[in-house]
């Protein structure tokens, strides 16, 4: 697996800052290079579909490691 780089610096560690868009309301968290700055990615935290869909991204990566390990999730409420 490559390493992941800031385009413009070549760092490769990054970091998370919660900002505010239009008053407090629109909160988002943005990665950016923990060296130069540059923003690389933005994510929507009041989005009540973005929650579902991390929501739902998770179980199905729960279901699949629980597959590959043979391990019965029978009893656990995991929505698809």
């Amino acid at each position: 697996m490559g390493t992941i780089m800031c385009s413009r610096c070549g760092n490769n560690t990054f970091e998370l800052e919660r900002v505010s868009v239009n008053d407090d309301y629109d909160r988002q968290v943005v990665v950016r290079c923990s060296s130069c700055k540059l923003n690389v990615g933005v994510a929507d935290v009041n989005s009540p579909q973005s929650i579902r869909q991390t929501q739902l991204a998770q179980n199905a990566a729960i279901k699949r490691i629980a597959a590959s390990l043979k391990v019965s999730l029978t009893g656990i409420d995991l929505p698809s």
